[in-house]
């Protein structure tokens, strides 16, 4: 079986990073279905030639994480100078929301299940059904890619008449709320968490 080292499996890099890459594919046409069916099978490619999962994270454009889980433990720190009595509890921070926003920026988190998992691992004893319902109001990777196709001048994403539209869009990526079921899950306005 050919390894890493084999030139013939190479992967190609680029400079493009993740974030961009998803908006490329999705400006060109690609549907969610093809960008991960793609993302899928070339990832299980690269780990069945010997490739490890950091390699193909380096390879996709994210970062290495550490970075993150420092200022993680340093919000989680502060929180905690501030309320010395309290469990950490997520939605109370007032910095998540912009460390969630700082990791995607640099590369450093997937999506809001990898971001909060790693933020929550930074403050023991955080309130777990807390942070998985803010999780659930973090945009992904693909709202933000949707949002800044639609937005950019150099797309022709008609966001007038994209497929399934019924209505122009009005729901603000940072800011969803989450609706609790009859069955005790969470629902939001978005399709999908990686």
């Amino acid at each position: 079986m050919a390894g890493p080292d084999d030139p013939s499996l190479t992967l190609e890099t680029g400079d493009d990073d993740y974030q961009t890459k998803l908006e490329t594919a999705r400006t060109a046409g690609w549907s969610w279905g093809d960008i991960f069916g793609h993302i899928g099978a070339a990832t299980l490619t690269a780990a069945n030639a010997g490739y490890s999962q950091r390699e193909i994270d380096d390879h996709l454009g994210f970062a290495d994480p550490a970075g993150f889980e420092y200022r993680a433990a340093g919000s989680w720190a502060q929180w905690r100078a501030a309320n010395p009595d309290k469990p950490p509890v997520a939605s109370e921070n007032p910095a998540t929301r912009s460390d969630y926003a700082e990791a995607l920026k640099a590369h450093e988190v997937k999506g809001p299940v990898d971001f909060m998992e790693r933020y929550t691992d930074a403050a023991p004893g955080v309130d777990f059904e807390d942070a998985q319902a803010l999780e659930r109001t973090l945009p992904t990777r693909e709202d933000l890619a949707d949002a800044t196709v639609a937005l950019s001048p150099k797309t022709n994403f008609d966001t007038q008449n994209a497929p399934g539209m019924v209505a122009p869009g009005n729901v603000d990526p940072w800011n969803r709320p989450a609706l609790h079921n009859p069955d005790g899950s969470y629902s939001t306005t978005s399709s999908g968490r990686y």
